[in-house]
C-alpha cells in the first residue's frame, strides 16, 4: 500500500486481512509511502520470504515498472493489483474507475446548480489528471456555461496534505479573490478535503453555505469531519475482500496468474452534510 493511515487504506487493510484468514492465511502488511524504490526492495523481501500472493496498489512515482511485478509472476506468486494496474504486466486489475469519480463529481456539483468548480488533489499523477477528466467532460455536457475550472495539485505524492497546509491555505485564499470565484470544490481524496474543510473555517467560509465541498474516499466514514463529509466513495471492502478471493483462485489453479480480467469497482455518493446550493449573488 502507499500508506495505511488515512483514506480508504485502513479499510482496505482490514476487509483483506478478514478475508485472507478465512483461508488460514497470514498477511504482511508493506507501506512504500508510495516511492517505487522502497517498493522494489519490499518485493524482493516478499520473493525471500516465499509468500503465497501480492495485492498492490503499485507506487506512482515514478511509475510501477514491470520489471518490479514481473520477479514476483516469474517466482510463481500471483498479483492482484488494487485500484492501478502496471504497464507491461498482466493481472487481475480490481480499478477505481477515475475518469467516472470525476464525471460523477462534476455531475453532482452540477446538480446543485453550481457552475463555477475547483479540484484540488494530492499531486499531478494518472489519476489525478483522469479525475480532471471527467470533471471537464460534466462541465461541457452542462446546458449553461461553466468557467474554466480552478485546479490545484499538490507539490508531492510523498507528502501528506498537512505538510503543504501554508501553501493550501494560500492557494484558497488567491482563488477566491477571482472575480469569479468557485462556489464549490472537488477534492480528490478525503484526507485532503478535511484540511481544505478546516482551511475554509479560517478564512471565514461557511461549509456549505458559501461554498460546498466534495471528497473522494471509501464507504466506511469515521472521524468527526468525516463522516459529515459529502463525498463521492468506491467501496474499499469489497476490494479487499475480491483481492484476497482471487489470489486463492489463482492459486489454486483456478484462475491463470497472467489473467488479464478487469474489474471495475462501482462508486456512489455519501451525501453528508457538506454539499449544497451555491450562495445567492
Amino acid at each position: 500500500l502507499p500508506e495505511v493511515r488515512t483514506g480508504f487504506y485502513p479499510s482496505l487493510q482490514r476487509s483483506f486481512e478478514q478475508a485472507a484468514a478465512l483461508t488460514q492465511n497470514q498477511v504482511l502488511v508493506c507501506c512504500t509511502e508510495n516511492k517505487v524504490d522502497m517498493q522494489g526492495n519490499t518485493i524482493l523481501q516478499l520473493i525471500d520470504k516465499h509468500v503465497a500472493g501480492v495485492a498492490l496498489v503499485p507506487a506512482t512515482v515514478p511509475p510501477t515498472p514491470a520489471y518490479q511485478v514481473r520477479q514476483l509472476q516469474q517466482h510463481g506468486i500471483p498479483v492482484v493489483f488494487c485500484h492501478r494496474d502496471v504497464e507491461g504486466i498482466q493481472a487481475p486489475l480490481l480499478s477505481i474507475p477515475f475518469r467516472e469519480v470525476g464525471l460523477l463529481a462534476g455531475q453532482t456539483l452540477l446538480e446543485q446548480g453550481h457552475r463555477s468548480i475547483a479540484l484540488f488533489s494530492p499531486h499531478r499523477a494518472t489519476a489525478s489528471i483522469e479525475y480532471e477528466t471527467g470533471l471537464r467532460a460534466a462541465l461541457a455536457d452542462s446546458a449553461d456555461s461553466c468557467p474554466e475550472p480552478f485546479i490545484f495539485h499538490g507539490p508531492s505524492s510523498q507528502l501528506h496534505p498537512i505538510d503543504y497546509e501554508a501553501d493550501l491555505l494560500n492557494t484558497l485564499e488567491t482563488m477566491f479573490q477571482r472575480p469569479d470565484p468557485p462556489t464549490a470544490i472537488f477534492a480528490t481524496f478525503d484526507s485532503l478535503a478535511e484540511l481544505i474543510y478546516l482551511l475554509l473555517g479560517k478564512l471565514g467560509k461557511r461549509v456549505p453555505e458559501d461554498v460546498s465541498l466534495l471528497g473522494f474516499g471509501g464507504t466506511v466514514r469515521h472521524g468527526a469531519i468525516q463522516s459529515r463529509l459529502s463525498s463521492i466513495t468506491v467501496d474499499e471492502v469489497a476490494i479487499g475482500r475480491k483481492a484476497a478471493e482471487l489470489l486463492t483462485q489463482m492459486k489454486q489453479g483456478e484462475l491463470p496468474i497472467d489473467s488479464a480480467e478487469v474489474f471495475p469497482m462501482p462508486i456512489n455518493t455519501s451525501a453528508g452534510q457538506t454539499l449544497g446550493p451555491p450562495p445567492a449573488q
